[in-house]
């Protein structure tokens, strides 16, 4: 399958940018998640689940700072604002002889790249390394198919291609060549934007 995720810099950086003018729809699901795999989960209990489609070999959800992170590229560039707080990106690899090659995902019939982001380790468990974020992406010639498969899962959309309520969000938009479809935990991804601004602040305070 041809890589369609973004650099993960910029693919970062668009989260909580989706969201940002509230038009609720009727409530989503709660919890809102993709194949059994639910926002607000802890990173353990996705660890656990393992890949929804069941693939054969070895499978392994690898994150940020896992051994063969690197090797599979879920990495963010030291002293970036995702590594200060901590932030763990995740996603399938089959892993074999200390190599990896990236598993894609079953979504709505069509084999698509998924990468979880998972919130910082903290001291308040409510909290601490939950799924907060899913990103699918795949060939845009499969928007009109998806989009009818989301549209008869969770009703008409709030407004062009996305559904929202107070809790979550859940959107599709296009960055060529692919369709990219998140989903969203509001609560959590607003605490993420408020370490990562706290962050930034403490950088100011030293120019």
């Amino acid at each position: 399958m041809r890589k369609l995720l973004l650099p993960m810099a910029l693919l970062v950086a668009l989260v909580g940018t989706l969201t940002a003018t509230p038009s609720f729809a009727k409530d989503l699901p709660d919890p809102l998640g993709l194949r059994g795999i639910n926002l607000g989960m802890t990173l353990a209990e996705v660890r656990k689940l393992g890949h929804p489609d069941k693939p054969a070999g070895k499978v392994e959800l690898l994150c940020t700072g896992d051994k063969l992170s690197d090797e599979a590229d879920v990495r963010y560039p030291a002293g970036s604002t995702n590594h200060e707080i901590g932030l763990k990106m995740c996603s399938y690899f089959a892993v074999a002889a200390g190599r990896v090659r990236g598993v894609p995902m079953n979504v709505g019939g069509h084999d698509a790249e998924v990468r979880f982001l998972i919130t910082p380790k903290s001291a308040d468990p409510a909290v601490s390394e939950r799924l907060y974020y899913i990103l699918v992406a795949t060939q845009y010639a499969h928007f009109r198919d998806l989009l009818a498969a989301y549209t008869a899962k969770f009703g008409k959309p709030s407004r062009p291609s996305s559904w929202e309520d107070s809790r979550a969000a859940l959107t599709f938009f296009e960055i060529p060549p692919a369709l990219h479809i998140s989903y969203t935990d509001k609560e959590l991804d607003r605490l993420v934007d408020a370490l990562k601004s706290k962050t930034r602040k403490l950088g100011a305070d030293k120019l």
